[in-house]
Formats: C-alpha cells, structure tokens, sequence
C-alpha cells in the first residue's frame, strides 16, 4: 500500500505543479461547503480524514492543521539511514562525551549529557545525528561501560572515567 501511495501523492503532485505552471487559477476565498460538492478527486480520503481526527472541514485553521499532519506522516524529518553503533563509534562517543564532561568539570560547573550532546553536534562525526539519538545511545553506552567496569581486570581509567557520571 505504501508504494502505490507514494507513487499517486507523486502523481497528484505533479499535475497539480503543472497546471500551476500553466496559469490555473484557483479561489483564494475558503468554501466551507467544498466536500459537499462531491466533484473531486479526494473528497472521499479528505472526508475520512476529518472524520477519523475528529477536526471540522468548516473550520479553516482545521485544514491547515490536517495538511501538517498529514505532511508530517508522509515526509517525515530524516537525516539519512540509520546510524550502525559499532563498538569503535560507541566507545568514541563515550570518550568524547567524558572529554566534554570533564572540561566542564574543571571550570565549576555542571552541564547535562543533553547539553553536552547537543554540543557534540558541532563536530563533523555527529553532525547528521539528532541530540536526542545521541543521548540515547550515551545512556546505552554508559550502561554498558557500567557493567564493563563491575569485572575485576576493568582498566583503572574506565572506573575513573565513570565518576564523571556518578548519580548525585
């Protein structure tokens, strides 16, 4: 379904660019009454779409909001294929974030591994990857260096490197 979708949003799309390039004209006043005509190539999906949200087709401000939400679902915000974590890119991470945390240590103050990430961003490596992806993926790894660290033979600087993020 979803590529037969795509395929007729494309399609659709297309005309409608064309006939704009063309000249067509279209009326600029809103028509509230504008499904009831029944004439149109999508008055059945746009009635189901009101329908299903609950939003009234009189309402101006409704299909403003319903063309964003449908937008939205259709094109969503990414910035490219998914990121693979391979333990070299995590334990960077890691070293980056506990270089970030212990900079800002040293001047006196304290900053959230959302403000650290966020900051990380800057950096060609995780330019295209969201804050919030890498604070997930720290948390994951912080975890993971957190057991690492319980086993006997753990290297010193992991344990020393894990007081950065001691609960407080």
């Amino acid at each position: 379904m979803a590529k037969k979708f795509k395929e007729r949003l494309d399609k659709a799309l297309k005309i409608i660019a064309s006939d704009v390039k063309l000249g067509e004209k279209f009326d600029l006043k809103f028509d509230p009454n504008y499904l009831d005509y029944g004439d149109g190539d999508f008055d059945d999906a746009t009635t189901e779409l009101f329908e299903r949200s609950g939003l009234d087709p009189n309402q101006p401000f409704h299909w403003q909001f319903l063309l964003c939400i449908v937008a939205g679902a259709i094109y969503p915000d990414r910035a490219g294929r998914p990121v693979h974590w391979d333990a070299d890119r995590e334990n960077k991470l890691f070293r980056d974030v506990v270089r970030a945390r212990k900079a800002i240590g040293a001047s006196g103050k304290k900053s959230s591994i959302e403000t650290i990430c966020g900051d990380l961003r800057k950096m060609e490596v995780y330019a295209k990857i969201s804050t919030a992806t890498l604070q997930a993926r720290f948390n994951i790894v912080l975890r993971k260096k957190r057991n690492l660290a319980k086993k006997p033979d753990a290297p010193r600087t992991l344990k020393n490197d894990l007081k950065w993020f001691a609960p407080s």
